[in-house]
């Protein structure tokens, strides 16, 4: 009986060890771990005489995996457990590099239109603009955005800073280097 990653589990960390109860006369196991239900290839197909397995090479992220188990007394295989997919955590998302304005820009005109590239493994992005280089006076944040620009309108004559941070649904960039602007 297959304990754990549970079925249909999500956000699996990629060198997660698999589970098993033990089977009565087994004194080993196969543990075949595939991209496909079919198991016609495998990325593991690894016997032991433990009730867990941990590949040795992290598995990659964002991906299904599929798996199951077969007690072994001797020469004799026993029926394979039902299989169960996992899907291991997306990649850490890049940490975005701003675009524009540029650092230091003077005289922007409103709406300022800050922009910065996607980052690899994101699916969202938050922005923070703040009146100090440290952030403690944050006059905006907003998060959940899915493109890679924000508008903002301020008041003249005032510096601004700005980061961004990138997000998925498993994991979360660094903030970006700052930049201000005027």
């Amino acid at each position: 009986v297959l304990v754990t990653p549970a079925a249909n589990a999500t956000s699996v960390n990629t060198n997660s060890a698999l589970t098993w109860q033990s089977a009565a006369n087994a004194s080993t196991y196969r543990v075949q771990l595939s991209l496909s239900n079919t198991f016609e290839t495998t990325v593991y197909n690894q016997v032991t005489a433990n009730t867990s397995f941990t590949p040795t090479a992290n598995l990659s992220n964002g991906t299904i995996y599929y798996w199951r188990v077969q007690g072994i007394n001797g020469t004799v295989n026993g029926a394979w457990s039902d299989v169960r997919q996992f899907t291991t955590k997306l990649s850490t998302p890049a940490v975005p590099v701003l675009v524009s304005p540029v650092a230091s820009a003077t005289e922007q005109a409103f709406p300022i239109n800050f922009t910065w590239n996607s980052s690899a493994a994101a699916t969202h992005y938050s922005i923070q603009i703040s009146l100090s280089s440290d952030f403690s006076t944050l006059v905006n944040t907003e998060s959940q955005i899915a493109a890679t620009s924000f508008s903002f309108i301020g008041n003249s004559n005032t510096v601004y800073y700005w980061r961004v941070k990138a997000y998925n649904s498993d994991a979360q960039s660094e903030y970006s280097a700052s930049r201000s602007l005027t």
